[in-house]
């Protein structure tokens, strides 16, 4: 699974919301990450 982000990310840097919604489905892929029920896979860094 090849992942191609925007820029990369860094502590306390602003986040591309795409880059978020592109990581989150990846690791949800994979099983380490559950998205909210009601709000589903968002673009905010959580």
């Amino acid at each position: 699974m090849k992942i191609e982000l925007s820029k990369p990310f860094t502590p306390n840097s602003k986040v591309d919301e795409y880059d978020t919604r592109q990581v989150k489905k990846s690791l949800n892929r994979l099983g380490y990450y559950q998205p909210y029920e009601k709000t589903g896979i968002t673009g905010i860094p959580d």
